[in-house]
Formats: C-alpha cells, structure tokens, sequence
C-alpha cells in the first residue's frame, strides 16, 4: 500500500456549521479529502438539507481541498445529496455507489437501519447488506482494488465501541459489520451514534467515529503502508 492519502472526517452537524472554517484553518498538513458522515440538517426540522450542503462547500472551497465524499444521515433528504453531486464536481455522493481517488476504493451507504424514531432515511439491515454486496460486486467486476476499500456509512458498526448508546445497548447496523468482515476493509468511516465517539477495531479494519462536528469533534486519517487515525475537537 503505497500512495498515502489524508482525510478529515466529519459527521453530524445538525446546521451547525459553524466549526467548519475553524477546524479547516487550523489544519496545517495537507489534506486529499473530507469524508462526511452525514446528517447536515437539522433534527427533524422541515429545512432543505441542500442549503447545507451548499453552505458547507462554500466554507471548504476556500482552502485546499478538492474533493467532499458524502454519504446522507439519517435526518438528510438523500435526494438533495443527489442533487448536489450534479451540481458540484466537489461533492461526491457515494450513498449505494462506489468512488475511486488516489487508488482508493470508497464505497457508501447513508441513512441508519431502522430506529424507534421514524427519522428521514432508516432502512432494514438486510436490504443494506444487499445494497452494499451490490456496490461491492460492481466494484470487483469492473477490477477495482478490494485492497485498497474504505467503507463509508452513516450508521456505525454493531457491537463496537462506535454504536455504544446512552443506554448501554449496541444500536449499530448487524449488515456494516458483515460487510466489514467479509470485505476487510482498510478503515471502515461513520458517524451517527453521538455518544459513542472513538477509534475501535474489527480484526485489522480500523473503525473511526468522530463525534458530532455540531459540537466541533472531527477526526483526522493518513492511511499509506499503515493507519494513523486521530481524534480531534476545536472549540
């Protein structure tokens, strides 16, 4: 594994964008790319999620970042992240898709699977593990690099540290785990679950969740012959 790429890693913003500049301006090494976890739009408020998305790619268009690859949330209009990948070649919506930079392989799925709030995009475990098996199976046909995968999702892992609730109990999706053990993974990405920010392991995949960008947690990922993922917060 030999070309290195450099991420920052948000999620959960909920319209709280403020951080976005600030975390940016304080990078000093180079980075390829932001990965964003979804859930731009405010919590069940009735606001268009490309508004946000438009916000945001307003602040990151003013540093050095060239590409924003983007699975929806859970309280997203999936459709206006759709809308916003045709309308900004910085935006990349990988929500049952696949994307390659920098010899990396992402391949995505937003939303979360089913929860007892009736959020915006919720879909069963099996049909995520369909979808993603889909994204994957395209992938190999088409001989892209299985080697080099970073899986991207809005809900978390089950039984983890990054799906751990409030509660006590695991709330992540059973499907992103199978995916991550068949698949392996270099760094399996995802947000959604606020409490239960962290770095974890599933074999070797790395699991990262970074924390609620609302209140200013974002990580930071290098990955070239190993993984170096950190977490991190401004104020």
């Amino acid at each position: 594994m030999s070309n290195t790429i450099s991420l920052i890693i948000f999620s959960d913003a909920h319209g709280k964008l403020e951080y976005v500049k600030k975390i940016l301006s304080s990078v000093k090494e180079n980075v390829d790319a932001i990965v964003f976890c979804g859930d731009i739009a405010p919590y069940r408020q009735h606001i268009s999620t490309l508004q946000y998305i438009t916000m945001f790619l307003s602040y990151v268009s003013s540093f050095k970042v060239t590409k924003v690859i983007a699975v929806p949330g859970n309280v997203d209009y999936l459709e206006h992240y759709i809308e916003a990948s045709k309308k900004s070649d910085m935006f990349i919506n990988i929500h049952e898709n696949i994307y390659v930079y920098k010899e990396y392989l992402f391949a995505g799925f937003g939303g979360s699977n089913i929860t007892p709030f009736n959020t915006i995009l919720e879909t069963p475990d099996e049909i995520i593990e369909q979808k993603l098996e889909a994204s994957l199976q395209r992938a190999k046909n088409l001989n892209k690099n299985l080697n080099k995968l970073i899986l991207v999702t809005h809900t978390p892992p089950y039984n983890t540290k990054c799906d751990l609730a409030y509660n006590g109990q695991h709330i992540g999706s059973t499907a992103v785990r199978k995916i991550i053990e068949k698949y392996k993974p270099i760094v399996a990405i995802s947000g959604h679950v606020h409490e239960s920010r962290c770095i974890d392991k599933i074999e070797e995949t790395v699991i990262v969740n970074p924390g609620p960008l609302s209140r200013g947690f974002y990580a930071m990922i290098k990955i070239n012959d190993n993984v170096k993922a950190e977490l991190k917060q401004v104020y």
